[in-house]
């Protein structure tokens, strides 16, 4: 049994959990975990969030004491460049935020994110009709248009279809 069994916690629940754990193989484990249980997207997109995050923690060293304050500097520099312009994380997470409360329906997952002159378009996708079995949901394709800042300023419906219709592709 995994450190952290997410299939005990709702997703809020779970992303509060992972705030906790720095540990990559404990993270894994609460992966593979949900992947054998409820499999819930957003359970598994948190984790592989919170994994991402700390990833990209651990190859930063600490601070030595060897005088490199330059280095500061230019982090300093880039994290007020990142403020003025939102990068794509924060972005897909501004998305993930609004996506549900903006379109009404439960979020299935950010299947398309990408820079446009006057800001970004994200595509998403919910369930616009849950069903049983979960193939023959009826999803909607919605594309999202936000600002330079990752501010949401539009969004329409751009397709409409059974999770199980594969040749979905061609029609398009």
């Amino acid at each position: 049994m995994p450190e952290l069994d997410p299939t005990e916690h709702t997703v809020d629940e779970l992303e509060d959990e992972l705030q906790e754990i720095d540990d990559q193989a404990t993270l894994r484990d609460a992966y593979e975990a949900e992947q054998s249980g409820e499999d819930r997207s957003s359970a598994k997109e948190a984790i592989r969030r919170r994994l991402d995050e700390v990833a990209e923690g651990e190859p930063q060293p600490e601070a030595d004491g060897s005088g490199d304050e330059d280095e500061d500097e230019s982090d300093e520099n880039d994290s007020s460049n990142q403020s003025e312009t939102a990068d794509i994380m924060s972005v897909k997470e501004s998305v993930r935020n609004v996506a549900t409360e903006l379109i009404g329906h439960e979020l299935d997952g950010v299947t398309e994110l990408r820079r446009v002159d006057d800001g970004w378009e994200g595509v998403v996708e919910v369930i616009e009709r849950p069903s049983v079995p979960d193939t023959q949901d009826i999803l909607g394709a919605y594309e999202i248009q936000l600002d330079e800042g990752g501010t949401v300023t539009g969004y329409r419906r751009v397709d409409r279809y059974r999770r199980a219709d594969t040749d979905r592709e061609e029609h398009v």
